[in-house]
């Protein structure tokens, strides 16, 4: 058995599994000196405050659930600790069943983070909107780590006006200069919702003031954050064409990576990153060889892998268009086939590079019509997700002026990007009448145009009704669609717009 560090020195413990049992073994006298270190440290040193978690998980499993110390250390361990592995999710399941009715509620919360950490993504967010339910709309604490939660949990589903909205309801909470950590958490999530949306500008913006949260903290600790931030700098330097600026935010990220924190990075990442910037350089040996690297480990964590995204990059720069279409065929496999648990957002991503590679780059009939039938069901479903999310939280539509003017204007560019892949849902109605005319109306279009609103999402017929896009079907030929406003969104959307004064005489 290895021996427990001689002293409970947090700075030099090597927080292994051995040492974590050691501890565990340990005297009860060794035990209590390690928990008073922790305790102190938690209270007065944030560079300790690792090594205070991993004390508190070392011997949280067999704690007293009615001790108000082990309450708090607990307690303090679900906020800090970034790691949501099988020790967690088994002190989460213990103190679930707490009579402190704060332990408990959050321990229910940390199962379901858990649960997210398994790629379970359906469990996390029945858990996590069944509990925001009971609390939403009371500007709690609880309420904003819920919204948070929720919001990774739709981020790592590439949902991101849900993450937005979310993240921005957890930012309105928060009082200004308080819980740094938590506000530059909630700063990273609103820029990856704003680069998934493509808003560049907002996206470093939000970068910067993530940014300076972290500044105001000791430079050695939140080290995953920091990490996340140098993740995003590489983002936004790669999307605006500053490569040399992503090469030196990998540098950077390579150095924070080398730093100890609880939340491990997967090498496969970088070498990716590095194989995108050399296929956008014109190094496409090395971009090759990268990859290579890459399909040589196993990934780290559970879900979909990220790989082809970056195989189909490097394949349409080499105009390899056979390898192009074969990556795309198994993106597609992966939208078809795990599209629930890879999530709308990303799906549609990886089936629009599909479109893309089937009708510009390399023309295949076959993988088009696959590629627009597994977009246009998706689009389906990303509609009905966003609506459905808008019903259970009703509150998140509601927001500041600017923020709400920025969510439509938003809204209306992705329309527009979307615009082709919109006629991809009608011909995948039209394709697939037989099997679903007995279950919708069908109404005659007198234009060759249809108009789809781009707020609500419903259909103008040829009397004027306004009809959800699944709930009409034109009777034959092609369903040709454009994009306008209803006169209900019109009037909603022109009370939220600035009143203007009379105009001079």
């Amino acid at each position: 058995m290895t021996p427990v560090p001689p002293g409970p020195s947090l700075a030099g413990a090597p927080f292994d599994t051995a040492w974590a049992r050691a501890v565990r073994d340990a005297p009860p006298a060794d035990r209590a000196a390690w928990l008073a270190a922790a305790d102190a440290a938690r209270a007065g040193n944030p560079s300790l405050h690792v090594g205070a978690m991993e004390v508190y998980r070392a011997l949280a499993a067999d704690a007293p659930l009615d001790d108000p110390d082990w309450i708090a250390r607990i307690l303090f361990l679900f906020a800090r600790e970034n790691r949501r592995d099988a020790a967690i999710d088994a002190i989460a399941g213990r103190c679930s069943t707490s009579p402190d009715p704060d332990l408990a509620r959050t321990s229910l919360l940390v199962a379901a983070e858990c649960a997210l950490d398994r790629a379970d993504v359906a469990t996390t967010e029945r858990a996590l909107l069944a509990l925001l339910a009971a609390e939403r709309g009371r500007g709690t604490a609880f309420e904003r780590r819920l919204c948070g939660s929720l919001a990774e949990t739709y981020r790592r589903l590439t949902r991101d006006f849900e993450v937005l909205l979310l993240a921005r309801r957890a930012l309105a909470i928060v009082v200004p200069g308080t819980l740094p950590r938590q506000t530059a958490a909630m700063w990273y999530r609103v820029a990856d919702a704003l680069g998934g949306l493509g808003e560049w500008p907002a996206f470093r913006d939000a970068l910067d003031e993530m940014e300076r949260v972290l500044a105001a903290l000791p430079p050695d600790t939140e080290i995953p954050l920091r990490r996340r931030l140098t993740v995003q700098r590489i983002r936004h330097a790669a999307r605006t064409g500053d490569l040399a600026a992503a090469e030196r935010a990998v540098a950077d990220l390579e150095r924070l990576v080398a730093l100890p924190a609880p939340e491990p990075a997967d090498p496969r990442w970088f070498d990716m990153i590095r194989a995108s910037i050399a296929v956008q350089t014109g190094r496409l040996d090395d971009g090759r060889r990268l990859l290579d690297a890459v399909r040589a480990r196993p990934a780290a964590r559970a879900g979909v892998d990220p790989l082809p995204q970056y195989e189909l990059e490097y394949a349409l720069a080499a105009r390899q268009f056979d390898e192009a279409r074969d990556v795309a065929r198994r993106m597609l496999d992966v939208v078809e086939t795990r599209g629930e648990a890879f999530g709308t957002g990303s799906a549609l991503l990886w089936a629009s590079r599909a479109v893309e590679v089937a009708t510009v780059h390399a023309p295949d009939p076959v993988l088009a019509r696959r590629a627009f039938d597994a977009a246009g069901r998706t689009i389906l479903r990303r509609i009905e997700e966003v609506e459905h999310v808008m019903r259970l939280l009703p509150e998140l539509s509601t927001s500041e002026p600017e923020d709400r003017a920025f969510l439509i204007a938003s809204r209306a560019r992705f329309q527009q990007e979307q615009a082709r892949l919109l006629d991809g849902v009608a011909e995948f109605f039209r394709t697939h009448l037989d099997a679903v005319a007995d279950l919708l109306p069908r109404f005659d279009a007198s234009d060759a145009f249809v108009s789809v609103c781009a707020w609500c999402r419903r259909v103008a017929v040829a009397d004027g009704t306004w009809l959800p896009v699944g709930h009409y079907l034109p009777r034959q030929g092609p369903l040709r669609l454009t994009h306008g406003i209803c006169p209900e969104c019109l009037h909603r959307e022109q009370a939220h717009l600035p009143r203007r004064g009379p105009a001079p005489s």
